[in-house]
């Protein structure tokens, strides 16, 4: 995460612990602040996540690199090891030769009897030494260019897996940073939605209250404000929503929401079958909660909040289901 970025989740984390720190009659939300707020940590989630998303990948990336120059390394150390191991035993052989052709003056030595067995190749003992140790330097002198090879090699793997370490080893710790990030983020917008929940409860009760206070005074009747209720006879009758494709496509719109549930609730502050927001549904000019009205009267809803703004209400699945 960016400076700039992690600057912007501070300030929102700050803004929302100062909002929900407030006694309930200093300023209390409205649920359009307390959306607005969840909006605002939903949209830094989904940024954050597809942050996690690319870090895995490079993650991936940088752990396969490390293995892959590690594995290389270890093969090359493997061969300069073995070219050693020639190394020092032909250079031991050289060493002894020399020792024995000084002890001996020229007698038999072990070197020279090597080659006693091919008179037809020398004649001297002293020629069969030299030609051993002819067949001997020749022998190290490829070694010890194939050492220095090896060398080379080994030193570049070395320092690639190095590299490769250290990116793996910023990687690591850039996603736990992250998931962090994330964690937090996650806790300040349940907690937002817990509030925002608890609100609308407490404004659903009031309202409850008011009406029952109403009916007792017996003034029940004619004095709603706000566009008309979409409740009474629509519940009971059959759907709003005309027939064909477009009745196919609500459809298919509830299951993606809900899995067709109208009584769905499961205290995420959104409801019934269109999971409607409580302020969407109240703007409808409905009362109570969406999950606890008639189906006709949701669908009655949903259709009308369909007039008026298209499928913009219900973004993730009606991409989904190519609407």
């Amino acid at each position: 995460m960016t400076g700039r970025a992690r600057g912007a989740v501070v300030g929102l984390v700050m803004a929302i612990l100062v909002a929900t720190a407030l006694p309930a009659g200093a300023g209390t939300p409205s649920t359009g602040s307390l959306e607005a707020q969840a909006s605002a940590i939903a949209a830094t989630l989904a940024r954050d996540n597809s942050q996690l998303d690319s870090l895995g990948e490079q993650y991936l990336t940088a752990r396969a690199d490390y293995r892959r120059a590690s594995a290389a390394a270890k093969v090359t150390s493997v061969g300069v090891s073995r070219i050693e191991r020639h190394l020092g035993r032909d250079r031991t052989a050289m060493t002894l030769a020399a020792i024995g052709a000084y002890v001996n003056a020229g007698t038999t030595t072990d070197l020279g009897s090597l080659l006693v067995g091919k008179p037809n190749e020398a004649t001297v003992e002293q020629t069969y030494l030299r030609y051993a140790e002819g067949k001997l330097g020749s022998a190290i002198a490829s070694y010890q260019n194939e050492a220095a090879r090896l060398h080379s090699s080994l030193a570049v793997e070395t320092h690639d897996a190095a590299v490769a370490k250290a990116a793996l080893a910023r990687t690591t710790t850039a996603r736990i940073q992250v998931v962090g990030t994330l964690r937090r983020e996650q806790q300040l917008y349940d907690s937002v939605q817990g509030r925002l929940a608890r609100l609308v409860a407490a404004q659903l009760a009031a309202q409850q209250a008011a009406q029952a206070k109403q009916q007792a005074a017996g003034q029940g009747g004619g004095n709603q404000t706000g566009p008309p209720s979409l409740s009474g006879t629509q519940g009971l009758g059959k759907s709003p929503i005309p027939p064909g494709s477009l009745s196919q496509d609500f459809a298919e719109l509830r299951n993606c929401e809900s899995g067709g549930n109208y009584q769905t609730n499961t205290g995420n502050g959104y409801y019934g079958a269109y999971q409607f927001a409580l302020q969407t549904w109240l703007g409808l000019g409905e009362t109570g909660l969406p999950s606890d009205a008639p189906p006709g009267v949701q669908d009655a809803a949903a259709y009308l909040l369909y007039k008026r703004d298209g499928w913009n209400p219900w973004p993730a699945c009606s991409a989904l289901l190519g609407l």
